[in-house]
């Protein structure tokens, strides 16, 4: 009988870490960053570890003016604990000014720019991959089933 106990203490033991360490595989996704380059930094001194392909993508939270006070809120800015959780698995969070990435200056590519051109929002967030390539986006209102699934989802299948 003490030997079951301590089979399953071993046991439960093993899980947690393992469960601990399938979370904690983003890394730079607890921290959130004021600049791309700030995010990019974390991801090259933090490469995924026994693994062939770097699945962590970025989430933008495009700001319009107070860019100070909205970096600071971190994760906050972003106002659901739920779609908290399930972001910072897999997601960078960057804050930034929407219109600060409109400087010809940044080289960003075309795709990325084109997505903040259209909103006239005070606050939108957008998903990219690490070349920048958006592929999902909603405003601050969006409706929380659909940003759980486009959160969800991540890069596709």
């Amino acid at each position: 009988m003490k030997a079951v106990v301590l089979l399953f203490i071993v046991l439960m033991t093993v899980s947690c870490a393992n469960n601990n360490a399938n979370y904690e595989a983003c890394h730079c996704c607890q921290s959130t960053y004021s600049t791309i380059d700030s995010a990019f930094t974390c991801i090259s001194a933090n490469p995924i570890m026994n693994s062939t392909s770097d699945n962590r993508l970025l989430l933008f939270a495009f700001v319009n003016g107070e860019i100070k006070a909205n970096q600071e809120k971190g994760w906050n800015i972003i106002t659901d604990e739920e779609i908290v959780q399930i972001a910072r698995r897999d997601y960078l969070l960057i804050t930034i000014d929407k219109n600060s990435v409109l400087n010809p200056k940044n080289n960003l590519p075309p795709e990325f720019i084109s997505v903040i051109k259209y909103y006239n929002e005070d606050l939108f967030y957008v998903i990219t991959n690490q070349a920048l390539y958006p592929f999902a986006d909603w405003t601050a209102d969006e409706d929380k089933d659909i940003i759980v699934d486009r959160l969800r989802v991540g890069n596709g299948p």
